[in-house]
């Protein structure tokens, strides 16, 4: 057969041009052993393989490359008449994954999925777009089936665990707030993340997608020891590379294959990291290309004395493996004569390792200078010494980090138990576990911060080294995969059924007699999902030519291995060629195999290993109970005659070892494969759910209870991520933060509930309900009885600590409402104080059947600047460490970096210097304005010698007064008539009076010289009135994603501001501060420039918004109005920001009328391209004078 051609574009990015984008250690390394393998191990001709590193990663050599090098060549086979084999492609992206605004307000969270280029967030440079990469797959898969798309990267950017640096990276970064330029196609347009797989990127087409985690995980770097240091690798990319490098010639690999290889690896050491493999599964890697030659290594010649072989790390060597060398021309092993010499590998790097020449059989050293060089290497020996656990102790107390190593590295008869055989405690970042303090107790943590086992007391040492033994046990043993290259691979299958059983619980029998079965498909994170009391069935099958000896291992959530097969254990039959063997399918209970999690467990995931081989072996010697049992070594329960490698490999993985543990030698006949399928388990969802009953507690499960106010009644159901997608009305967009939360992850976290969640733990496989959905469901309609005085209070499992709020909100099928928050005295309740009602049922939109979904999500308060006006800067995440405070700055953490702000200095402001001035909105304050509104107007060339910022309180004080003491703080920096100073000022919203204030009662008019108005309720808002305006508002910001940050919403959920606030009497129309202002006259030389936006929503967006009005509303229907009538943004009428250019003629104020909100003046593209532009923004140009 042909062997096919490969085509390969691979972009790996470390260092990113923008001080926004943290740098990353391993995507450059994931390239080069990409690289390596696909030209030394397949045969790639290097011009067909296309490698963009960081500056030369730009967005445009990405998208260009992908035109250029991977449809170009498709469409030059395609015009060739499309030959047989057809050509493979490769598009492998490691960097960073993050999200963008959606300009087209199709996205359900209003992001989009992206790759960050090297070049991205620079000014004018954006990233990779899904439907981008999406729209260049769909043009190459038109040519050709055979592609394959490997995205190293996050997703969603959701992530909310903090990563200390140096433990772990993760592969995501903060979403680009900016305005997006429109170009998405109208097919994109209108697809949402239905539209993509679990992986939340490129959509379903007839490619093969490898992704490196699911939606709402984080794609991990790993560290792994190379010589005196570390090298670090994307995990998903490593073990792709190791285990392309491992497949025989003659037995490639189906993509469900490798990916089942790769997650058991990944998922082994990042628990919240599991790898996703969607489309035609089943098809052969690369669409059939083999490796043309056996796995050998590219022996460059001797340095000094020792040899550098062209292989590392990535390829899978370690350290004390041994090689056989053979003359260049070697292709396979079996046809290259006897070797020229062995050697021993002694130091191993990222894709380079170095090697001693061994003793020949005669004693002697071979002359080195006597082989012709290059060579060709071929690993005889594997050394599996790296089953130790690496652990890090990082605790702060040195006493008590000292007591915890020395307790770890004791060795000795008295030591009880000795654990320096399965553990390795070190000081880098190259780590399987590490050890944190949580106060008085110490955590075992896997690398990316996930807590394994219940906490330790700091003085019992014994119990933690106990634990840390049997979770390296447990690793050792899901590990294990054979190193060589196995005939046995692919040959002996393993699948997976259900028991099929009737109405009355009993076991069907098939046509043949024997119990029916149904099969399973795994998804396309590899994982087959079961419900608790679900009967399972394994189906071993050998289809290679001699019998052979199987077992099946499961490693289960609670750290427990046992040995499901051969049943009962110690029986051995070889399973003949074309045989099959079944686990579980029986009509014996005792005989069935019945899915079940530990008590208080909801969901969880085991690993089931299937391990064949062609000699007898014993694999009692992996089995061990649940965790908090003591610790006892395993031992051989019998004697088997010659001892295999994978006997010596089983003693090793279960009683750790300082000695080399080596693999067979190719050829030996002692060879054997793997093959893991994991199975998701989570306990069935009440379909009924349990009743809610008025003036009653119910307990609703998940250490949730529920307790009803008079007149209210229905069925309560709480439902884990999985749960709620597996539920009949339910989908995997269930637990999707609401879009004005997406962004901002470390404010809004969802709130874990149930008994794991309470300990704040992960088991082995464990997966807590972080996140999970209560469900509100009632055919009576009682929705109104829930009110701020008859609340329905939601008891949690535990209390909710001291500077940290809870956050309900309500998801009705159409749109995200704040509806809940902490019950005043009592920290573990919620008391949700109103709900909408269910959207009705419409044709193509998910129908929650009449409920009502609640989210609960721990809050945290925004950090505030001080209230005044201050000189303030912003210093992106990556100029951080480079760029200090300067004197008497404070630096506040925002998101994507710090703002740093300062006291305006005496003097500072000059005659010529010209300076922008920005006020914010209610409840708001000037960190999203100096991040967002000053990047804006600088990319487009506007820029200032001084930006100030003023802060203000907006719940207690009135607008005149703020107006007042802006006025005041201006002249105390200088500024006054005459002085020289062009002075703009922006603002926003409620800021925008404050500034009219400032400008036309309190003499500022004097020094400013152009006012920018952005949603300006010149003449009031009708929000005013309502009963509840703020939970208004914050609806607003729940349903929309952009650079104004969900403060008001934090701040209601940590009840800083109540339902309705005294600030907003001001804004009432007709109140006394209006009828001062309005009726004054304009004076001096001061242009406003106010810009307006009109609401353009869809008729079933406009249904949806009228329906929660006359839910918030009273019986003045002034939010109604506000909706159904007239212009607006939501918040503020066109007419009433147009009253001033009706107060003080068109020669003093222009109106722009532009499509956006109340929330997306500087973020939506017309709005901000109106900004731009009535600020004077020509590219390089200083503001204009004043008109």
């Amino acid at each position: 057969m042909t062997q096919p051609s490969v085509h390969a574009l691979l972009v790996g990015i470390d260092a990113y041009a923008s001080p926004q984008v943290p740098p990353l250690g391993g995507c450059v390394n994931d390239v080069d052993a990409m690289a390596q393998l696909l030209e030394h191990r397949f045969g790639v001709p290097p011009e067909n393989i296309v490698r963009l590193t960081d500056g030369a990663a730009t967005r445009a050599a990405i998208l260009d490359a992908f035109e250029t090098h991977l449809i170009g060549a498709a469409a030059a086979w395609s015009a060739a008449g499309s030959p047989e084999p057809s050509p493979a492609f490769l598009f492998h992206y490691s960097g960073h994954g993050s999200q963008a605004l959606d300009p087209t307000g199709t996205e359900p969270d209003g992001l989009d999925e992206t790759l960050v280029a090297h070049d991205s967030r620079l000014p004018d440079v954006f990233d990779v777009k899904d439907w981008e990469l999406a729209a260049r797959i769909e043009k190459l898969t038109a040519l050709t089936d055979n592609v394959t798309i490997v995205l190293d990267a996050c997703h969603s950017g959701s992530g909310t665990r903090a990563i200390a640096e140096g433990v772990a990276r993760t592969r995501r970064c903060p979403p680009d707030l900016r305005p997006q330029p429109a170009g998405r196609p109208p097919a994109a347009a209108g697809a949402t993340r239905g539209f993509s797989g679990p992986s939340d990127w490129v959509p379903a087409g007839r490619h093969v997608l490898l992704a490196g985690c699911r939606d709402r995980e984080e794609s991990n770097e790993m560290a792994v020891p190379a010589g005196e240091g570390v090298r670090r690798h994307g995990a998903l990319s490593y073990f792709v590379v190791q285990a392309l490098d491992r497949m025989p010639a003659d037995a490639p690999m189906t993509y469900a294959e490798l990916h089942a290889r790769v997650r058991t690896q990944v998922n082994s050491r990042f628990a919240d990291q599991t790898p996703q493999c969607e489309g035609d599964v089943g098809r052969v890697v690369l669409g059939g290309a083999r490796p043309a030659r056996d796995r050998l290594i590219d022996v460059v010649g001797p340095r000094g004395d020792r040899l550098v072989l062209a292989g590392g790390i990535a390829h899978g060597l370690t350290a004390g493996s041994e090689v056989a060398l053979y003359p260049a021309s070697a292709r396979t092993v079996a046809t290259a004569g006897p070797p020229l010499a062995t050697a021993t590998i002694v130091d191993v790097g990222a894709t380079e390792s170095t090697a001693v020449a061994a003793p020949g059989a005669d004693g002697a050293v071979p002359d080195l200078a006597a082989i012709a060089w290059p060579a060709r290497a071929a690993v005889t020996r594997f050394n599996f010494a790296g089953l130790r656990q690496r652990v890090r102790v990082d605790v702060p107390d040195d006493a008590a980090a000292r007591r915890v190593r020395e307790r770890l590295t004791a060795t000795g008869d008295t030591v009880d138990p000795d654990v320096t055989g399965l553990v390795d405690v070190v000081d880098d970042d190259a780590i399987d576990l590490r050890i944190v303090a949580d106060g008085s107790r110490l955590v075992v943590q896997d690398p990316a911060g996930s807590a394994l086992v219940a906490p330790f007391a700091a003085g019992d040492l014994d119990g933690l080294a106990r634990d840390l033994a049997h979770i390296a046990r447990f690793r050792n043993g899901q590990r294990i995969a054979n190193p060589v290259p196995s005939a046995l691979a692919g040959r002996v299958t393993l699948a997976l059924h259900r028991l099929r059983i009737d109405a009355k619980g009993q076991v069907v029998a098939g046509p043949d007699g024997q119990p029916a079965i149904d099969p399973l498909t795994p998804g396309p994170g590899g994982e087959v999902a079961l419900e608790t009391g679900d009967l399972v069935v394994f189906e071993i099958q050998n289809h290679h030519g001699v019998p052979v000896y199987v077992a099946l291992v499961d490693f289960a959530p609670s750290w427990a291995v046992d040995v499901l097969y051969p049943f009962p254990l110690g029986a051995e039959e070889a399973l003949e060629p074309g045989r099959s063997v079944f686990r579980g399918r029986s009509f014996v209970p005792a005989e069935q195999l019945a899915v079940s999690l530990p008590g208080g467990m909801p969901e969880g995931r085991d690993t089931v290993k299937l391990i064949a081989t062609l000699r007898p072996v014993d694999f009692a010697v992996l089995t061990q109970t649940a965790l908090k049992t003591p610790f006892t070594t395993r031992s051989l329960s019998r004697n088997l005659g010659d001892r295999s490698a994978l006997d010596d490999l089983l003693a090793s993985a279960a009683n750790g070892s300082r000695t080399r543990a080596f693999g067979p030698p190719e050829g030996s006949g002692d060879d054997w494969t793997t093959v893991d399928v994991t199975v998701f388990s989570t306990r069935p969802a009440s379909r009924a759910g349990r009743a809610v009953v008025p003036e009653a507690t119910v307990d609703a499960g998940h250490g949730l209870s529920v307790t009803a106010p008079a007149g209210f009644s229905a069925h309560v159901r709480v439902l884990t991520a999985t749960q709620s997608t597996r539920s009949l009305d339910g989908d995997g967009s269930d637990l999707q933060p609401p879009p004005g939360l997406a962004p901002h992850p470390t404010v809004f976290a969802p709130l874990e509930l149930g008994t794991l969640a309470t300990r704040g733990l992960t088991e082995s496989g464990a997966v807590g309900a972080a996140g999970a959905v209560i469900e509100l469901s009632s055919d009576a309609a009682p929705w109104d009885a829930i009110r701020p005085e008859s609340p329905l209070r939601l008891g949690l499992p535990a209390a909710i600590e001291p500077g940290a709020g809870v956050l309900a909100v309500a998801f009705d099928g159409d749109l995200y409402y704040p509806v809940g928050r902490l019950a005043d005295g009592d920290r573990a309740g919620v008391d949700v104080t109103w709900l909408p009602e269910p959207a009705p049922a419409v044709t193509g939109r998910r129908d929650l059947g009449g409920a009502i979904r609640l989210y609960l999500f721990k809050t945290f308060d925004l950090p505030a600047p001080a209230l005044g006006l201050h000189h303030a800067r912003f210093v992106p995440a990556g100029a951080v460490a480079g760029d200090p405070p300067g004197e008497g700055e404070r630096a506040d953490t925002v998101d994507g970096g710090q703002i740093r702000y300062r006291a305006v200095r005496p003097g500072e402001i000059a005659a010529g210097d010209r300076v922008a001035l920005f006020v914010h909105g209610f409840t708001s304050d000037t960190h999203w304005l100096i991040g967002t509104a000053v990047d804006l107007l600088r990319e487009n060339g506007i820029v200032y010698d001084h930006v100030l910022s003023f802060d203000y309180e907006t719940v207690r004080t009135g607008i005149a007064a703020n107006g007042e003491a802006l006025a005041g703080a201006l002249r105390a920096a200088g500024l006054g008539p005459d002085d020289g100073v062009h002075v703009d000022a922006f603002a926003h919203s409620m800021g925008t009076q404050v500034v009219r204030s400032m400008i036309e009662r309190f003499g500022g008019h004097a020094f400013v010289d152009r006012a920018f108005l952005a949603g300006p309720p010149n003449n009031g808002t009708a929000i005013a009135r309502v009963k509840r305006p703020v939970v208004w508002l914050a609806t607003l910001l729940l349903n929309q994603a952009g650079p104004t940050p969900p403060a008001l919403v934090a701040r209601w959920a940590l009840k800083h501001v109540a339902d309705h606030v005294q600030g907003l009497d001001d804004l009432a129309p007709g109140s006394p501060f209006y009828r001062q202002l309005n009726d004054a006259a304009l004076p001096g030389p001061a242009r406003y420039h106010v810009v307006i936006g009109r609401n353009e929503l869809r008729p079933e967006a406009r249904t949806a918004w009228a329906r929660v009005a006359r839910r918030l509303g009273d019986r003045t229907d002034a939010l109604l109005d506000l909706v159904l009538q007239g212009d607006n943004d939501l918040v503020i009428a066109v007419h009433s920001a147009r009253e001033l250019e009706r107060l003080r003629g068109a020669e003093r104020v222009t109106v722009s009328e532009v499509p956006c909100d109340h929330f997306g003046y500087f973020s939506t593209p017309a709005s901000s391209a109106r900004i731009v532009a009535l600020a004077g923004g020509g590219q390089g140009q200083r503001p204009g004078p004043p008109a």
